[in-house]
């Protein structure tokens, strides 16, 4: 589909491709029917949001958490290099769970609709403007619906993404 898409000149939305697989591994059957549609119609637009500012590539060594709080995960933590040329709607990342767990074991994947309280942004002055921020989480409520997977499954949710974003589900570039 994707490399239909980019032959017809449609322009894709590069991280709403990058959610969707995970969640079809990893999602409730519930979450699946809430979000796969809205995803798989580009009515909305997804930001991945795993790169920390001082983390480099090891994604598990990030900073950010969300601690669970009744039903709830209070998620505190900074993003950076997120986004995309249009506004988000969701923000499809990855926080410490549980600090004392073993690395690996210690995250969870969330998909945070991105009108919560406490997410705010700033832009990135990069050479080439392409949409890029900082995502600043100040103590935002995230109800557990948003958990993708078990609170220890996000080191392995989110390499469902990386998978793909790295090539293992073949061309995902546009054209072909």
């Amino acid at each position: 589909l994707t490399e239909e898409l980019g032959r017809a000149g449609v322009p894709q939305v590069y991280d709403n491709r990058l959610a969707a697989p995970a969640m079809m591994v990893w999602a409730t059957e519930e979450q699946k029917k809430r979000f796969l549609p809205l995803i798989n119609k580009g009515e909305v637009i997804t930001w991945q949001a795993f790169t920390e500012p001082d983390v480099g590539s090891d994604a598990a060594s990030i900073k950010t958490t969300a601690i669970r709080d009744g039903d709830d995960f209070i998620v505190n933590g900074t993003k950076v290099f997120i986004g995309g040329p249009f506004p988000g709607d969701y923000l499809w990342t990855t926080a410490v769970t549980d600090p004392n767990a073993p690395r690996h074991q210690n995250m969870g994947a969330f998909y945070i609709p991105t009108n919560l309280p406490g997410i705010s942004y700033s832009d990135m002055e990069l050479i080439v403007n392409n949409g890029k921020h900082f995502i600043y989480y100040d103590n935002v409520r995230v109800p557990g619906e948003y958990l993708i997977g078990g609170e220890r499954d996000g080191w392995r949710v989110a390499q469902t993404s990386l998978e793909i974003e790295h090539g293992a589900g073949g061309n995902i570039g546009e054209g072909g």
